[in-house]
């Protein structure tokens, strides 16, 4: 037997009429229509209307989730971009994959309250650790045609000569001031008692030359001498005066401070004349691993603009895309 299908206005007028709560014998005495097809196509349409409501639904939580993940992924963008940023001076000189893997640890999702993640007690550095991944993945998936990806290694490369010229230099430093310490009877006895140590000497030489020579920031190694009645009878030794923490400070353990810090500045200064002396190179290589650094996080940093950024994820899918 052949489906009776109602026509819209009959239709219309089962729904309004069941919708004020009258049964089903009112609709068919009402409406003329049989109780069985009225329900039947009452039944149908609620059904529809469902399955409406649920489409309608699932494109609002696709479209959050979807917000979502490209504020996740110009996050991560950006956290990887400010970690190719080059250190002046150069304090940290880690690798590059060690900076990478930093940057993969770095919690990105406390302001997502959706996401309800919390990060805390053990094993979750490692669950962090997983779930960057995953996103740098997504990354790396929405814009393998519009990155330079190639770029990362160059700067990984650049980032890891830079770190080895570093330390070579450094533990050249500490041999070259260490050789002229012992020419000088008990001068190195003198600093352990004002807790200046050989390497807080190579540290200051490394970030003055570091400043000065490669990143072209002028600086001076400056002797000064204490004069107020607060300071009087102490003197220091700042390496440049864009390098923290390098500050060499004479004000206990000896009598005279001021000719035992003259004496540590003639030492710096020698130290340094061999070192450049026996480095012709250093300079120039070293700025050639700035320069390819920095053409490496420049051409990343055009690619994934959050502007730029944006519009490549609408046009493109990666494996864990919402839609």
């Amino acid at each position: 037997m052949k489906k009776v299908l109602l026509p819209e206005d009959q239709l219309k007028l089962v729904i309004n009429l069941r919708e004020k709560g009258m049964n089903w014998v009112k609709i068919e005495r009402e409406t003329g229509i049989r109780r069985r097809i009225a329900k039947r196509e009452y039944e149908d349409w609620q059904r529809k209307q469902s399955q409406a409501e649920l489409h309608e639904v699932r494109k609002q939580v696709a479209a959050e989730e979807f917000r979502l993940h490209i504020d996740l992924l110009s996050k991560m963008a950006n956290l990887l971009v400010d970690s190719l940023r080059i250190p002046d001076p150069i304090s940290d000189i880690r690798g590059g994959d060690e900076v990478i893997e930093q940057a993969l640890t770095q919690d990105i999702y406390q302001e997502q309250s959706s996401m309800n993640l919390n990060f805390e007690g053990p094993g979750q550095e490692e669950r962090l650790r997983r779930l960057n991944g995953l996103l740098f993945k997504s990354l790396q998936e929405h814009t393998e045609r519009t990155a330079p990806w190639g770029a990362l290694d160059n700067w990984k490369h650049a980032r890891d000569s830079c770190v080895k010229l570093i330390r070579d230099t450094s533990t050249q430093a500490g041999e070259i001031v260490c050789n002229i310490l012992k020419q000088s009877t008990g001068l190195k006895s003198k600093l352990e008692q004002v807790n200046i140590s050989l390497q807080n000497i190579t540290d200051g030489i490394i970030a003055h030359l570091w400043l000065n020579n490669v990143r072209g920031i002028k600086g001076d190694i400056t002797l000064t001498v204490g004069t107020s009645a607060i300071n009087k009878g102490t003197a220091w030794i700042d390496f440049h005066g864009q390098a923290p923490n390098t500050r060499l400070m004479f004000a206990s353990g000896v009598t005279d401070n001021v000719t035992l810090a003259k004496e540590v500045k003639g030492v710096i200064d020698w130290a340094i004349q061999n070192l450049e002396a026996s480095n012709s190179g250093l300079t120039k290589s070293l700025t050639d691993d700035i320069d390819r650094m920095q053409r490496a996080a420049d051409s990343l940093d055009v690619a994934l603009n959050p502007l730029v950024l944006r519009r490549t994820i609408l046009n493109t899918r990666c494996s864990i895309c919402p839609i």
